[in-house]
């Protein structure tokens, strides 16, 4: 893989993603028992993409350090695919749920998901806080808006999220720690 692909970090966002969906899904009353899961495998495609095409995967965090362009669109212009399209078959192909696979797929996309965009939408959420936070890293520095489908599909505003930020945040750190015990 490329050695500029942090996969600590990677993992740290990645739980962060699965605190924060897990937290707003409790929340929205929402009950979701496998939110926390689909934010941790949500950006596995970034792994998959890191490893079957190394060369092009260091062309896009090369492209992402420049700081104006996302991971995602990085990933189309070079790769021809992204981390969520490949995220997919590999789901597909491990016979994961449907939840996973789709929150996988549609999580920068909710309103595209066919068969679940609540937790498409969760994780959408998630990723933004996440990095709004600045907990490890999604491979590039930006932090998206969330999707207006996924406040739309919750039904929650942006005042909403502002106001529930310091739970979730007190969640990820509370998650973060029991990581870092089990890491060693």
């Amino acid at each position: 893989g490329c050695e500029d692909f942090d996969k600590n970090a990677f993992w740290l966002h990645s739980a962060a993603v699965g605190s924060a969906a897990r937290e707003l899904s409790k929340k929205l009353k929402i009950v979701r028992e496998e939110a926390f899961t689909a934010g941790i495998v949500h950006d596995m495609g970034k792994i998959i993409l890191n490893a079957l095409y190394t060369d092009f995967y260091e062309e896009v965090i090369q492209q992402v350090k420049g700081g104006d362009i996302s991971i995602f669109t990085a990933e189309e212009q070079i790769i021809g695919l992204h981390h969520g399209q490949i995220g997919k078959e590999l789901c597909e192909s491990w016979d994961l749920p449907a939840e996973l696979t789709e929150a996988v797929s549609y999580h920068h996309r909710p309103k595209s998901s066919e068969k679940d965009t609540e937790i498409a939408s969760l994780v959408n959420l998630g990723d933004h806080l996440a990095r709004k936070f600045g907990v490890g890293s999604g491979g590039d520095d930006l932090v998206p808006e969330p999707a207006p489908s996924a406040l739309q599909r919750l039904n929650v505003t942006a005042e909403q999220l502002d106001e529930w930020e310091s739970d979730i945040q007190e969640a990820i750190d509370r998650d973060q720690s029991i990581l870092s015990i089990l890491k060693g």
